[in-house]
């Protein structure tokens, strides 16, 4: 069981450690508390009541309990992706589509389509840059109320800290991923912008055309928010990962060569962004 407990942690960081640890003493804390139940009480104390001991943990701990545990521990955790992509060689370096491919043939790094929220809004900022705002450009990180009479709904955008800050800079605002302030650009600059600047960072995705759109309500997948998030990364060029770098066949012949992640993209460039990302306060 102790290398069995060795073997999970060193899956895990060192800050994840005592976390992990905690569940699983609690896992196997619930399976000593079961046996010792139904081994000495016959079921009528309740397992919750259950003192345990040094010794008695020795006594009910079985081989494979922890793994066990860590299996159920697995079984209950949400599935996620990863893309990661060298810069400078413009070639992917991992892709994780899931968990466990024998569990789920899903890609959800190249199929999934979700919300990004807030890793959303550079992308806005980036059309506001275009439009003519600057990093210094004051914005208002104030409550404001949408109402539609026709329904009779009123939406309320709040921040997440549940404050305003009031007049910001547009740096600030991008910053501290100010959700008012960033309904506020996007409805100056207009739905229009966003949309072509999606489109110029490479993301094919529908997009959805109203005032939410400032905080990610547009399904898109990972591999084209990652692609789009190269252009600040690299000073406003997008970048296509290499996937493949090279295909023979038996007889040595290149059939293929730096096959890129996503579609071909001739060598579009978006408009240069990477003065957000900078000290610079103008473009």
């Amino acid at each position: 069981s102790y290398h069995a407990l060795g073997r999970i942690l060193s899956f895990y960081t060192p800050e994840a450690r005592p976390a992990l640890l905690s569940d699983l003493a609690a896992g196997l804390r619930a399976i000593m508390s079961q046996r010792l139940v139904r081994a000495q009480t016959g079921g009528r104390i309740p397992a919750c009541e259950v003192l345990l001991n040094t010794k008695l943990i020795a006594e009910l701990i079985e081989q494979g309990d922890i793994s066990g545990v860590k299996e159920a521990m697995e079984k209950s955790l949400a599935e996620g992706s990863l893309i990661a992509v060298d810069l400078e060689k413009a070639q992917l370096k991992a892709i994780v589509g899931g968990y466990s491919f024998a569990q789920s043939e899903f890609n959800r790094a190249l199929q999934s389509r979700r919300q990004p929220g807030s890793a959303f809004k550079p992308i806005v900022y980036a059309a506001a840059l275009a439009r003519g705002y600057t990093p210094a450009t004051i914005v208002q990180d104030t409550a404001i109320v949408y109402e539609d009479y026709s329904r009779g709904f009123a939406w309320k955008p709040e921040n997440y800290s549940e404050d305003f800050l009031g007049p910001i800079t547009l740096r600030t605002a991008l910053a501290k991923s100010r959700n008012a302030a960033t309904i506020r650009i996007l409805s100056d600059i207009g739905l229009a912008p966003v949309r072509d600047m999606t489109r110029a960072l490479g993301i094919a995705s529908k997009m959805e055309m109203n005032l939410g759109l400032a905080l990610g309500n547009s399904e898109v997948t990972l591999a084209e928010l990652v692609r789009a998030y190269t252009s600040f990364a690299s000073g406003g060029k997008l970048i296509d990962p290499v996937f493949i770098l090279e295909v023979r066949d038996r007889s040595g012949r290149v059939i293929a060569q730096n096959v890129p992640l996503l579609a071909n993209l001739d060598g579009v460039e978006a408009p240069s962004v990477d003065c957000i990302t900078t000290k610079r306060t103008r473009c």
